[in-house]
């Protein structure tokens, strides 16, 4: 079965963009990959963000983007995402702002993300440092 389907038939409210964004968002936290990935598109491109803000290299699909999570962990980073805010800015674009915490350090950071979504799935993830550098990368006012 396709993955959009599969999202669909299983989460009957990942139908709106934000809802999606949520949903992909709440099994991130849970570290359920499988349910993630229905979320995703294969071609994912993603760009982290740090509990510093710094934003890293953008990683190409779902595997590049959980080897980069795996190569955290096994260097000790245990990092927690609190999203906060979710806002659709446009019709395949939601803009979320949270908190980036590292365990240890005592680093963190708020941030933003924009999803961007196409054909029921997720095929972006951009971090930015702030709110309004995410914003203005819409065209939106901070």
């Amino acid at each position: 079965m396709q993955q959009q389907a599969w999202a669909r038939l299983a989460y009957p409210g990942a139908g709106t963009p934000e809802e999606l964004v949520r949903l992909a968002y709440r099994a991130f936290a849970n570290q359920d990959t499988q349910t993630l990935r229905a979320f995703c598109s294969g071609t994912i491109e993603v760009r982290p963000v740090d509990a510093f803000g710094l934003v890293g290299d953008t990683l190409s699909g779902f595997e590049a983007a959980c080897r980069w999570v795996r190569h955290g962990a096994e260097r000790g980073y245990q990092v927690t995402v609190w999203l906060r805010t979710l806002e659709r800015v446009d019709d395949a674009s939601v803009i979320g702002v949270g908190i980036v915490s590292e365990r240890g350090s005592g680093c963190a950071a708020t941030v933003a993300w924009i999803w961007h979504v196409r054909g029921g799935l997720i095929d972006s993830v951009l971090g930015f440092s702030s709110e309004a550098e995410a914003r203005r990368s819409c065209g939106l006012a901070a």
